[in-house]
């Protein structure tokens, strides 16, 4: 249930739902708990405020029953260059997130990410308080990450913090933070795009997997549920999305039968543009007739 009567949103990267007043946490971070941080605080404390570009924005997506208030630290200082990041939090799940969003290639932010709920008692991100960012300078959402927090009644929480690592060609490396009490993994992946229930699908016990035989020049998508009894399982994570090295050798081969691959860029700088079609052209005197390999195919002209 999302229920947002009142919080505060200090410039150094603090939101708070304490009604009492208490001083705006400093520029200078810490472990939690902390004396500096009121109690029922979220935390992307390290960064800062400082520019005329620099705000809050908050802003409420979806529908009643399953909304998400986005609070979003926009162009802030971290560590010497601008820095992205936003607070999440979601009515259906009452989970509450941590996005790693974007920086500048000069940013080196050093921060606390957490939730501290009373002088006490806290949940801090491994690696606070020098946390560094995971994102690039990607403005699309495709090298997001996100630290999340359930609280739900489930004991079996859903895998989180996936990273990919040792892509080649045709295969790719995924780990992923799992619940603490699962047995096992349901992963399910298939050429991006694809549905549930259409892709290969199988079951590992580690959190983490090496994925082979792919093709190159390819987008994925995965999705992973933990298994943590035979009655208790989380609820499914992603599409999580990854894709293969382009083929660099020659001679190479494209057909375009699928789509534009994602190793071919489009330029927007040149008077005719590539376009991908089946059957013929618009033009009855040029141009083919239909795909070369297969019928009712794409190709390029």
């Amino acid at each position: 249930m999302l229920l947002l009567a009142q919080y505060k949103v200090s410039s150094t990267g603090v939101l708070t739902f304490s009604t009492t007043t208490t001083p705006v946490p400093g520029t200078v971070n810490a472990a939690l708990p902390s004396t500096s941080i009121p109690d029922a605080s979220i935390l992307v404390w390290g960064i800062q405020g400082t520019g005329t570009n620099d705000n809050i924005v908050s802003k409420t997506f979806g529908t009643p029953g399953s909304q998400q208030h986005w609070v979003f630290f926009s162009s802030y200082d971290g560590g010497g260059s601008w820095s992205y990041w936003s607070i999440v939090l979601e009515e259906s799940t009452d989970n509450i997130y941590i996005v790693d969003q974007r920086h500048a290639a000069a940013a080196a932010p050093l921060i606390t990410a957490g939730i501290q709920i009373n002088s006490s008692a806290a949940l801090m991100v491994t690696g606070s308080p020098s946390l560094s960012n995971l994102a690039s300078t990607d403005a699309t959402a495709a090298d997001n990450r996100y630290y999340e927090f359930n609280f739900s009644s489930a004991s079996c929480s859903k895998p989180y913090g996936f990273l990919s690592s040792n892509i080649t060609t045709n295969s790719v490396d995924l780990s992923w933070v799992g619940s603490a009490n699962a047995l096992s993994y349901n992963i399910e992946y298939g050429i991006s795009g694809f549905s549930q229930g259409n892709g290969t699908y199988f079951n590992d016990t580690a959190s983490s997997y090496s994925f082979t035989g792919l093709l190159p020049s390819q987008f994925y998508d995965v999705y992973i549920q933990a298994l943590c009894d035979s009655s208790d399982s989380s609820l499914w994570a992603g599409p999580v999305s990854f894709s293969t090295l382009c083929v660099e050798n020659a001679p190479y081969l494209e057909n375009f039968d699928n789509s534009f691959p994602n190793c071919f860029t489009q330029s927007s700088n040149d008077i005719f543009n590539w376009t991908l079609n089946s059957g013929p052209t618009t033009s009855t005197t040029t141009g083919p007739t239909d795909d070369i390999t297969s019928r009712r195919r794409l190709y390029l002209y």
